[in-house]
C-alpha cells in the first residue's frame, strides 16, 4: 500500500511506477491496483453577473437542472387503490450531452416581466476529471497493489525487494505500508520474535534455579544461537523461507538443544566437586556424555527426516518444520561438542579465580 498526502494524481503516477517494478519480479504475478479508473464529470459554471441582469437566481439554475437531468417527484396519483409516484424530468434523447443542456431554459425576470432565459446565456460546462473513489488509511490517500506469491518465492522474500524498490522509487513524502494478510503475517513475525525472547528468559531462569549460578545457564545458551544458525543455514540450502511453520520449529529447537549444554556442564560441575580441575572435568563430561547426546540427537534428526521430505496434501508446511530441526539438531550438535567446552573452561576459571581472591 502506497500513502501520501499529495494529490491523488500523483499518486496515481508514482503507483505505475511501483507497479512496473513488481511486474518485472519473478516472484510476484496478477498485480492488481484497487485505484479505479479516472472518470468524466460535467460541471455547470454560472456567470453571476449575467444572471443577475436576466433576473436569474443561481439557485433557480441548480434546481431546474436538478429536476430536468435527475428528476423530481411532484406528485402521485392513485390507480385501483395503489398510489404511484410521478417524476418530472426531461426525456433522455434531450439530457444526452452538454449541448442538450446548453439548450434549456431557465424562469427570469426582467423588468418586471417573466421570460425564459436559455441556459447558454448565463452558464458554461466544463469537463473535468475525476477519480470514482479516494481512498484513505490512516488518514492519508492510499492506493493498494494487490498480488500473488508465485510458486518458489517466500512472502518475507517478497515483501523485502518490494520494500527496497519502494524505497528506490518513491519521493519524499511517500510512504509504504502493508494491509490484509501481509499485514497479518508481519504481526506473527514479531510475535514470534518475542516468543523467542520468553523461551530464552523462561530456560535461563530455570537453569539459574537449578545450577545456583548464572554463568552455568549463559554457557548452555550458548548452543541455542549455533543451533539456530544451522537451522536457518538450512533453509537457504534447501530454498525454505522463514514463516511461521520453520518459526515454530525454531521455538521447538530451543528447548531440543539445550538438553546437550546441561548434559555436559552439570556432570561437568559434578566432576569438579570430586577435585577434578575445570579443564578435566569438561574433557570427560564431553567424551562420558557423548552417547546420550547423539542418541537423543540422531532420535530428533531421523525422526525429522520424514517430515523434511514429505510429499502430499500440505507437505509445505511439514518441510520447513523437519529442515528446521534436522538442520539445527545435525549443526547445533556438532557445533556445542566444541565451543561449549572451551567456554565453560574459560568462565569456570575466572570464576574460580574470584571466589578464591574473596
Amino acid at each position: 500500500m502506497i500513502q501520501t498526502t499529495r494529490s491523488y494524481e500523483d499518486l496515481a503516477d508514482q503507483m505505475q511506477k511501483i507497479w512496473a517494478a513488481m511486474g518485472q519480479h519473478p516472484g510476484i504475478g496478477k498485480i492488481r491496483p484497487d485505484m479505479g479508473q479516472a472518470g468524466q464529470d460535467y460541471k455547470v459554471e454560472v456567470d453571476v453577473e449575467k444572471a443577475a441582469t436576466l433576473g436569474v437566481e443561481p439557485d433557480v439554475v441548480a434546481q431546474t437542472l436538478d429536476t430536468l437531468i435527475g428528476g423530481r417527484r411532484s406528485t402521485t396519483f392513485e390507480r385501483e387503490s395503489k398510489q404511484y409516484p410521478v417524476r418530472v424530468w426531461v426525456g433522455e434523447q434531450f439530457r444526452k450531452s452538454p449541448e442538450n443542456i446548453l439548450e434549456m431554459t431557465v424562469k427570469g425576470n426582467r423588468g418586471g416581466k417573466e421570460t425564459l432565459v436559455p441556459l447558454k446565456d448565463i452558464v458554461k460546462v466544463v469537463n473535468v476529471v475525476t477519480t470514482p473513489e479516494i481512498r484513505h488509511f490512516d488518514r492519508l490517500r492510499s492506493v493498494t497493489l494487490d498480488a500473488v506469491i508465485n510458486e518458489g518465492y517466500g512472502l518475507g522474500q517478497v515483501l523485502n525487494d518490494v520494500k527496497k524498490v519502494s524505497a528506490m522509487l518513491l519521493p519524499d513524502g511517500y510512504q509504504t505500508t502493508v494491509s490484509g494478510e501481509t499485514r497479518d503475517y508481519l504481526k506473527e513475525t514479531y510475535t514470534i520474535f518475542l516468543i523467542f525472547g520468553l523461551a530464552l528468559a523462561f530456560i535461563f531462569l530455570v537453569m539459574a534455579a537449578q545450577f545456583e549460578s548464572f554463568i552455568d545457564p549463559f554457557i548452555i545458551i550458548l548452543s541455542v544461537p549455533l543451533s539456530l544458525a544451522g537451522a536457518i543455514f538450512t533453509l537457504m540450502i534447501f530454498n525454505g523461507t522463514l514463516n511461521i511453520y520453520s518459526e515454530i520449529g525454531l521455538v521447538t529447537l530451543i528447548g531440543l538443544i539445550t538438553k546437550h549444554g546441561i548434559l555436559i556442564v552439570d556432570f561437568a560441575n559434578k566432576l569438579q566437586e570430586q577435585g577434578l580441575s575445570p579443564f578435566e572435568a569438561v574433557i570427560q563430561a564431553s567424551r562420558l556424555r557423548l552417547r546420550p547426546i547423539l542418541m537423543t540427537t540422531f532420535a530428533m534428526v531421523f525422526g525429522a527426516v520424514p517430515l523434511a521430505f514429505s510429499t502430499g496434501a500440505g507437505a509445505e508446511t511439514r518441510e520447513q518444520i523437519g529442515l528446521v530441526i534436522v538442520g539445527g539438531m545435525s549443526f547445533g550438535t556438532l557445533f556445542t561438542l566444541f565451543v561449549i567446552p572451551v567456554v565453560y573452561t574459560y568462565l569456570t576459571r575466572k570464576s574460580v579465580g574470584k571466589k578464591k581472591l574473596g
